[in-house]
């Protein structure tokens, strides 16, 4: 009778394991710390992260300590963090859509990613938060814009560093120096437009989402088509983001 080969069991029941220990961590913890407490080597630990960070079911805050991650979202919005972020910017994304007829998106930056937390599509209804076919835009949306240039400029050279863009228009931009350019006029505006860089045709602005410590959290954004787009100005479609933004804060 063969022996039976444990060592993949071995590995799913640490994958689990550590999932599980991040659930109980009231806030984000280092590699050590989670290998002290599954009672694991540094390396298993580390290992286990690596996997679990490139397929985003665990993320990093700016200290490099580990959390629950956004994909974890596939699994019907598990996580309460997540949730959390949705329930409370559907309603304004509602609004944004019933206002402006465009659709209207709330994003983060998680694992250098783009990440969707609630999307309402320009028909007014909502979005499944499992297609996230934007996570590698950052450089070529609106929202993803907003938020690198709440980055440093030394964060944003790491990133863009450490980081591939791809081509998805003609017009998209993907020179690091160049995107640093808009990166600093965003920051000094508190407002991104891109129009064609994304999708042919389509254009989108975003404006930054701030907690209660002036630090940004999340983007705020609408996009349409270029043919109605042209219709209001860009100072018109920022107005109304920061008209909802009120709202927002009313029920943080």
């Amino acid at each position: 009778m063969k022996t039976e080969n444990r060592q993949p069991i071995q590995v799913v029941n640490r994958t689990l394991d550590l999932l599980e220990q991040l659930v109980s961590e009231k806030t984000p913890v280092s590699t050590t710390v989670l290998a002290g407490r599954l009672g694991i080597s540094i390396q298993s630990a580390n290992n286990l992260l690596r996997v679990l960070f490139r397929r985003g079911y665990v993320s990093q805050d700016r200290s490099r300590h580990y959390r629950l991650g956004p994909q974890l979202c596939i699994f019907g919005d598990s996580t309460a963090r997540w949730e959390r972020q949705r329930k409370m910017m559907e309603p304004i994304l509602v609004e944004l859509n019933r206002r402006s007829g465009f659709g209207a998106f709330a994003g983060v930056l998680e694992n250098d990613r783009l990440y969707c937390c609630a999307h309402i599509l320009p028909d007014g209804k909502s979005a499944p938060l499992t297609q996230q076919s934007w996570t590698e835009e950052l450089h070529s949306t609106a929202g993803g814009r907003v938020l690198l240039a709440a980055l440093s400029p030394e964060e944003r050279k790491k990133l863009f560093a450490r980081t591939t863009r791809r081509k998805m228009t003609r017009k998209t931009v993907m020179d690091p120096e160049e995107l640093e350019q808009i990166c600093l006029k965003i920051r000094k505006e508190g407002y991104a437009e891109v129009k064609g860089e994304s999708r042919t045709g389509i254009c989108s602005i975003a404006v930054p989402v701030y907690d209660f410590s002036g630090e940004v959290i999340a983007e705020l954004g609408i996009y349409g088509p270029a043919s109605v787009w042209k219709k209001t100005t860009a100072e018109q479609k920022r107005a109304l983001l920061e008209s909802v933004l009120v709202q927002l804060k009313d029920v943080k």
